[in-house]
């Protein structure tokens, strides 16, 4: 039971209210935090905050925070949250907000697609490569394959926030049976 959180903004996000938002669900998910902010160009800025897994820190993913939250200043549009419970791949590949290899496409994410593993490896065989153990990998390359049908290949419970820089959308989804609050 993780718990997720955004905001787009005409104008500036304010990152202290962000931030309090991204508190106020510690209880979903109090093994990691993670932070993504997007400015005007949609230039992506990690962050992480004291209740940050230490290992997301030192870790080499595109998406590992960079910054203590406190230096984040409020030059964003677009900020997305993420509050961790540690189920699937305990590792740092887990934390999230996660993005793909060219950091085209965010995800936060909350819940479990249990046939993954099927759909990874459907994926491969269409050339998708992976570096982590992750539900929410296997998500983002089927978003990258299929767009959004790729809800009809999902078994499982979820709620779903993909900001696709390149073209500049948002794809936000849930469960059929709305398990997962979105």
């Amino acid at each position: 039971m993780c718990g997720i959180s955004g905001i787009i903004s005409r104008n500036k996000v304010d990152v202290m209210s962000f931030i309090k938002m991204n508190q106020t669900i510690h209880h979903r998910g109090p093994d990691d935090e993670g932070f993504v902010f997007f400015d005007n160009s949609l230039r992506p800025v990690t962050s992480g905050s004291n209740d940050t897994a230490e290992d997301s820190w030192i870790s080499d993913f595109h998406y590992s925070p960079k910054l203590k939250i406190e230096e984040v200043n409020q030059n964003y549009r677009i900020a997305m949250g993420h509050r961790r419970l540690s189920i699937l791949d305990l590792s740092p590949a887990g934390h999230m907000p996660m993005c793909d290899d060219k950091e085209e496409l965010w995800i936060t994410y909350n819940g479990e697609v249990y046939n993954f593993i099927e759909i990874r490896t459907e994926l491969e065989t269409l050339g998708h490569t992976f570096s982590t153990t992750t539900d929410t990998e296997v998500i983002l390359a089927a978003y990258k394959e299929w767009g959004e049908k790729c809800l009809d290949r999902f078994m499982g419970m979820f709620a779903i926030a993909i900001l696709d820089v390149k073209n500049k959308t948002v794809f936000l989804a849930r469960d059929r049976f709305g398990i997962k609050p979105l």
